[in-house]
């Protein structure tokens, strides 16, 4: 009934990367890709869906209830300067 809820959770990472406006001859000012995501992955021997939905309020604190899990994100950008 008792389980060692630690874990360890890729919660926020974003990348980008600025092209040169030298690659485009001159038709464009520049161009900036990017990629962001949040609650990527979660190191954790738990058996539940998610370590940190189990807290509680007063007597339930602590006790897994089967919430969801954190959601996933990935998001995907293009910046372009004419």
């Amino acid at each position: 009934w008792l389980e060692n809820g630690s874990y360890v959770r890729v919660k926020n990472v974003a990348l980008s990367y600025n092209f040169p406006g030298s690659y485009f001859h001159d038709k464009l000012h520049g161009l900036k890709l990017f990629v962001s995501g949040t609650n990527l992955i979660t190191f954790t021997k738990y058996s539940g869906y998610d370590p940190e939905a189990a807290t509680g309020v007063d007597a339930m604190a602590g006790i897994d209830l089967a919430t969801y899990p954190s959601q996933k994100t990935v998001s995907v950008g293009l910046n372009v300067n004419f």
